[in-house]
């Protein structure tokens, strides 16, 4: 009886990979120096829905026009399944590959940005999302 109570311990906990109480935050720099911008845990480890997003106050940041803005995710010890940057002031949305680094060019007037992770698991159900929001206003 001890065996299949240990069997089924490690059974339950390799059902999901994903660590800790919320999700890890990205990093973000404007020319290699680091930048605040907000983020949100929505669900982490559970089953979540594909529903609206909360609303954040993005972070203002001022940089100068042609800086790149670069988001990195190489913190992160489980990978999101998908990433979407949405740029709010033109309504343009991206889906960005997965990779561990993608950038932005701050433009000439200000932009507003939105990314969502989303982790899956290996049936495609969603058990992780989380927002970021920054604006660049040029210097």
């Amino acid at each position: 009886m001890k065996r299949w109570m240990i069997v089924m311990l490690i059974i339950l906990s390799g059902c999901s990979y994903l660590d800790g109480k919320q999700a890890p935050e990205p990093y973000f720099t404007i020319d290699g120096k680091e930048k605040p911008f907000a983020y949100q845990t929505i669900c982490w480890n559970q089953g979540c829905k594909r529903k609206g997003l909360p609303d954040l106050s993005p972070q203002v940041v001022s940089a100068a026009p042609g800086s790149t803005a670069a988001v990195s995710l190489q913190y992160f010890r489980a990978k999101p399944a998908s990433v979407y940057l949405r740029n709010m002031k033109t309504g343009e949305e991206l889906h960005v590959q997965t990779a561990k680094l993608f950038y932005v060019t701050v433009p000439k007037q200000g932009s507003h940005y939105r990314i969502e992770f989303v982790w899956e698991d290996v049936k495609g159900n969603i058990i992780g999302r989380s927002l970021m929001e920054f604006a660049l206003q040029p210097k």
